[in-house]
Order: structure tokens, then sequence, then C-alpha cells
């Protein structure tokens, strides 16, 4: 078992943990909104840098140390991929779910014929614009943890110069 995990590439360790992380995200915040609370604040997203942490860290660990940030990015990417899907499916889950019919008798038929024909261009433009950010920002983030965590490894592992050797 042990054999097969060290086959797996960096960027993929990291991607796992930040669809599970997005995933328990999204979970914990629907929990709370039903619930009757705001949900989750946004500063929960800084945890989005912990998949480039951990790409960059096996990458370290394995010896590709120059490999360590594109890794972390990678990461970033690829749980953008799946956080992407997780957003368009409620975007378009939510659109699909809205009552019509209770919707023209409570804000009248005119009203109503008018905001579903701007639905699906509203719609779109919500999901392209979600996609820019979910893209930007979970390679960004990713990006950052590895950069940060190349940064401290490298700032932790060279030994400071005695001060003998200047004698």
């Amino acid at each position: 078992m042990r054999h097969r995990i060290g086959q797996i590439q960096p960027r993929y360790l990291g991607a796992l943990l930040g669809i599970v992380l997005a995933t328990v995200l999204y979970v914990v915040g629907a929990a709370l909104k039903a619930g009757g609370s705001d949900g989750i604040g946004a500063y929960w997203l800084i945890l989005f840098v912990l998949p480039g942490v951990v790409g960059a860290a096996v990458a370290r660990k394995r010896g590709m140390a120059q490999e360590a940030e594109p890794e972390g990015a990678l990461a970033g990417l690829i749980t953008a991929h799946f956080v992407a899907a997780l957003i368009l499916v409620a975007l378009v889950e939510g659109v699909l779910g809205i009552d019509w019919t209770q919707y023209a008798t409570q804000a009248g038929q005119q009203v109503a014929g008018e905001v579903k024909a701007a639905i699906v261009p509203a719609t779109a433009i919500a999901g392209i614009t979600s996609l820019a950010l979910i893209y930007g920002g979970c390679v960004a983030a990713s990006w950052l943890g590895a950069a940060v965590y190349s940064a401290y490894v490298g700032m932790v592992s060279h030994e400071t110069p005695s001060p003998q050797a200047n004698v």
C-alpha cells in the first residue's frame, strides 16, 4: 500500500485534501444556513492554501524541491475543477428549483415572465464569474501555500554559519 501511495504525484495528494476541504466547507455551510445561521465566514477560504502546502511538502519529501511550487499550483487547479463543478451544479439546481407558478402569484405574471426571461443570461454571467473566481482563487491560494511552505523549509533547513568560520 505504501508503495502505491509513493507513486501518486504530489499534485493529486494535495488536490485530494482540497476536494475533501471543499466538500466539508460546502456541507457545513449548507447545514449552518439550514439552521438559520449566515453560514461559514469568508475567512475560512484561507484554508485553500493547504492543497498547495501538501503538494509542496510531498514534492520536497520526494526530492523534487524545484517542483514544489508548480505541484502546489497544480493541486489548486485540480481542486478548482471539483469546486467549479460543485458550484455550477448548485447554481443550476437553484435556478431549476424555482417555482414559477408561486413566484407569479406573488410578483405578478408580467414580472415573473420578465424575470424568467432574464434568468438564463443572469445565470450564465454568474456561472462565468464564479468560474473565474474559483480557478483564480484556488490556483493562487495553493501556489501561495506552496511558496510559503517552500520559503519556510528553505529558511529552516539552512544552517547558520558558526562564528568561528569568520575568524
